[in-house]
């Protein structure tokens, strides 16, 4: 009876000191909140991230000016979406670790006291049973087959993810350029509208125009001004979009010049082909494989669960110190699948596993649609960019003419004024399909998913990579 004490108090001793020890964590909304305010562009872990990326030294004050590759750099080091799909990363490699395991052994201790035992004979009985199950059918290596599947969907997730950071962060840089350019022009106009008011007016006084002339243009100058006053608005909230989609405050933005050809030729997706193109997304675009990803972890659990209609063995050992006498004894045991062969499960599993047949032939279907308005969206676009152009080119050529007649005395300053009025108003339209045609170009460019800036989005935060950054 001792010595079986002893044994067992040995074997929980070694149980405890395998045991984990993981410190606590923690979770502070203000300390959490304080860190996400102060987050900035200058952070220095930023900086080493942005330099190793593009493998260019930036001096004090040259990474001000940031265009699209710089700012997606940027999102993959700040954006807490990503780091919402790297942690579900961590839990589905943790749970390729757990399908891999053998289950455990149990070990029962049953002592045991005798009412009446024998002259000089101890009335206890100590008894300890062993349990050790044995898997059969390779369930251990279906499980982990399945474990590995999903892991390597949530892989896929993390580029999904980061791909759809792309495209919000390439939509909001366009919108945030030609909120500025918008401004621009507005004034513009609005000094020129001022002009022509003043044009007016003057002719009013010399009687060579009515009131309700110059009431028109007043009105059209209010108007002008609240476009502006619109636009200035629209400027603010366009920053702030902007600055969302890269995970810092708004006024992180404050200090740095956005640089983005708005709607400019020469943009890689307008020579894109699209025959590769349609290949390439077809068959590699980040949520199509991971899809693939998906359909071979429902495989596997079918092929789990249909080794399940073989029972597990368990080997039993057992001992007893029975009032005196050393006991051995060995048994075998396994389930007997009288009342059901796992005939459900199975039925699930089949089902589950037509459901992601289903959900990837669909998912190309998407694709294939993508691909379909994207290239439709950006050929439309660009042909009324061309048009637009045309027309501002021609308008200006006649503004040219306008200020070369005042010049010979052949027009007066009010039709000269005119002149650039239409002008300027053309170049707003210009200025809206070039936007137009970036929004077409931003969804292209996420339905082909070429290869991004930072190729190892999957892998853990670059917070946490380099060393000094904000986390």
């Amino acid at each position: 009876m001792r010595n079986a004490s002893r044994c067992a108090g040995s074997l929980l001793a070694t149980l405890l000191v395998a045991c984990q020890h993981i410190a606590p964590a923690p979770l502070s909304p203000e300390s959490n909140a304080t860190a996400l305010e102060a987050r900035s562009l200058e952070d220095p872990g930023l900086q080493r991230f942005l330099e190793a990326e593009t493998g260019t030294r930036f001096e004090s004050g040259q990474t001000e000016r940031f265009d699209l590759v710089l700012l997606t750099l940027t999102a993959l080091y700040f954006q807490p979406s990503l780091d919402v799909a790297r942690a579900q990363l961590e839990g589905a490699r943790g749970a390729v670790a757990t399908a891999a395991q053998r289950p455990n052994p149990t070990l029962a201790i049953a002592p045991e006291w005798s009412a009446n035992p024998g002259t000089a004979i101890s009335p206890w009985i100590a008894a300890l049973h062993l349990d050790w199950p044995i898997e059969t059918a390779h369930k251990r290596e279906h499980r982990a087959a399945r474990a590995e599947a999903l892991a390597s969907a949530a892989e896929r997730a993390v580029t999904v993810e980061a791909w759809r950071i792309r495209r919000e962060l390439r939509t909001a840089l366009a919108d945030a350029v030609a909120s500025e350019q918008r401004v621009s022009l507005l004034r513009d106009r609005n000094g020129t509208q001022q002009r022509l008011v003043d044009r007016i007016e003057h002719r009013v006084q010399a009687g060579a125009a009515s009131q309700a002339d110059a009431m028109l243009e007043r009105l059209s100058l209010l108007g002008t001004e609240a476009d502006l006053a619109d636009a200035e608005r629209n400027r603010a909230g366009a920053r702030a979009q902007l600055a969302a989609g890269i995970g810092v405050p708004a006024r992180a933005l404050d200090a740095i010049e956005l640089a983005h050809p708005l709607g400019l030729p020469g943009d890689p997706l307008d020579s894109l082909a699209e025959t590769d193109a349609r290949r390439q997304a077809l068959l590699q675009r980040a949520d199509v494989l991971a899809a693939i990803d998906a359909y071979a972890a429902s495989e596997a659990a079918l092929r789990l669960e249909l080794a399940k209609q073989w029972p597990d063995l368990h080997l039993g050992s057992g001992y007893q110190f029975d009032q005196g006498q050393s006991k051995w004894g060995l048994s075998v045991s396994l389930e007997l699948p009288v009342m059901n062969q796992n005939g459900g499960p199975i039925a699930e599993a089949v089902a589950a596993r037509s459901e992601a047949g289903a959900r990837f032939v669909a998912l190309q279907a998407q694709v294939i649609a993508e691909l379909d308005q994207g290239f439709a969206q950006v050929r439309a676009a660009r042909d009324q960019v061309a048009r637009c152009e045309a027309r501002v080119a021609e308008q200006r050529r006649a503004t040219q003419r306008a200020s070369a007649a005042r010049a010979d005395g052949a027009a007066d300053r009010l039709a000269e004024v005119t002149a650039e009025l239409e002008t300027q108003s053309r170049e707003s339209t210009l200025l809206d399909a070039r936007l137009a045609l970036e929004h077409a170009r931003a969804q292209l460019e996420a339905a082909v998913q070429g290869p991004l800036a930072r190729d190892v989005a999957q892998a853990e935060s670059p917070r946490s990579q380099s060393a000094g950054g904000t986390r």
